[in-house]
């Protein structure tokens, strides 16, 4: 398998988090995220695959361009039960 480095900057807060967890679970980081990103893309795949079926089409913008699938797009946290005040404390 390939591998890429990502850097990213994360709120000290979440790092610190993530080390609690990674260290209580004996479980790298790198793992942790490689999950939940691999979950990520699964749940969107899923989503944009059944929004893709009921369309038939591309859609199109107010100009009648096709809109290009294979951008990225920016991420939706709808389905993500994500409060930033919950467990603020280790």
């Amino acid at each position: 398998m390939n591998y890429k480095l990502m850097n990213f900057n994360i709120p000290v807060h979440l790092k610190e988090r993530l080390d609690y967890i990674a260290t209580y679970k004996h479980i790298s980081r790198t793992a942790i995220l490689n999950l939940l990103v691999d979950r990520y893309c699964q749940t969107e795949m899923i989503s944009i695959e059944n929004e893709r079926s009921g369309q038939g089409t591309l859609p199109v913008r107010n100009n009648h361009t096709p809109i290009d699938l294979d951008l990225p797009l920016a991420p939706k946290f709808t389905n993500w039960d994500y409060d930033p005040f919950l467990l603020e404390e280790l």
